[in-house]
């Protein structure tokens, strides 16, 4: 009978669902050297993204909760909680992955005042994840000091962006020291990301057992010598990243930004 052919609301859904996961990408996850599948970005969640790219905040925090959101829920064949392990590296690639799956050419603006643009790839990107080593945690010390510097994972990072996003909100900038007071407030929620733990004369602090009020409170009083070394170990980590996001154009380069613009491209 033709009624048979019908599907109610719910079973529809369901029926999309299950057809969802036969649309699968396998992206890259440097940190656990495999790869994981994910189902093809739906309508809907093409849609967030896109509200996403409206977003100028200093972090991208509404991106950032956006593609959290979707990683969780498109994650196939393993406990979606695992998404809460990988980093931001590992956040790169799979943004990657899941836009190419849309079109594998992306249009880069390399001069805007000269309206220089070129159509890249996006796989020549995606595979040099492939030979991309994703930082593991390291000690730096000063006399009596040692802090463990580790590269976050996207739930730390997410985190940590709407500690900031939340204080930001509770001041109003009036004068030149409330700008101040809010760029001096991102420096230090952005430094304490990657520390994990600070031994005072061998004794440990746990900073992943602190509030974000108190991790900061503990950064406040390392000195600036430590502060530096931290810094450059991070920016170490960071410029291995860019590298592989930067594209060439004649003698023109640009690093790959990776938010909500990628997908409206």
């Amino acid at each position: 009978m033709e009624e048979d052919n019908i599907l109610n609301f719910d079973a529809a859904l369901n029926a999309l669902n299950e057809a969802s996961q036969t649309f699968k990408i396998d992206a890259w996850v440097p940190s656990k050297l495999t790869y994981y599948s994910f189902k093809e970005i739906n309508a809907k969640q093409q849609k967030d993204l896109l509200g996403a790219a409206i977003d100028n905040s200093i972090y991208n925090i509404e991106f950032s909760t956006v593609f959290y959101n979707i990683l969780k829920e498109n994650i196939l064949n393993v406990d979606p909680s695992v998404v809460d392990e990988f980093n931001i590296s590992d956040k790169v690639s799979i943004a990657l992955s899941l836009k190419k799956q849309t079109s594998d050419s992306f249009k880069v603006v390399f001069d805007e005042k000269q309206n220089i643009s070129n159509e890249i790839s996006l796989t020549n990107i995606i595979n040099k994840f492939q030979n991309y080593t994703s930082p593991t945690p390291e000690v730096v010390d000063l006399q009596n000091l040692k802090v463990e510097v580790r590269y976050p994972t996207i739930k730390q990072e997410l985190s940590f962006d709407k500690e900031f996003t939340f204080n930001k909100k509770k001041y109003e900038v009036k004068t030149n020291e409330d700008l101040q007071s809010i760029i001096t407030s991102a420096f230090l929620l952005e430094t304490t990301k990657y520390i994990s733990k600070v031994w005072i004369d061998d004794k440990e602090v746990d900073l992943d057992t602190l509030t974000h009020n108190q991790k900061i409170k503990v950064i406040e009083k390392l000195p600036s010598g430590l502060i530096q070394k931290i810094l450059k170990l991070v920016s170490s980590w960071k410029k291995t990243l860019d590298d592989i996001l930067t594209v060439e154009y004649n003698d023109l380069k640009k690093t790959l930004t990776v938010d909500g613009l990628l997908f409206l491209n």
